[in-house]
């Protein structure tokens, strides 16, 4: 997972990595607003759309049927 997250930008290992990678995305823009636009082409990129939604699906819980999940899961403790 950390490979994946890794390879298209997401993770970084170094707070000067995630800071370069940044500035990448900032320095060819002339204007805030084309870096925004850099910055949200790349956040959409299918790699990295890929990559959050799998870490979402594993770890952040992001189910339609989260609810109904987690009342199974409270009716098992009790």
């Amino acid at each position: 997972m950390i490979s994946m997250l890794r390879e298209c930008g997401i993770w970084h290992d170094t707070s000067e990595s995630a800071a370069h990678f940044y500035m990448s995305l900032v320095e060819k823009s002339s204007t805030w607003r084309e870096a925004e636009i850099n910055i949200q082409d790349w956040w959409n990129e299918a790699s990295v759309r890929k990559a959050r939604e799998e870490f979402c699906m594993k770890y952040a819980q992001t189910d339609v049927y989260w609810a109904k999940k987690w009342q199974s899961a409270f009716d098992i403790i009790c």
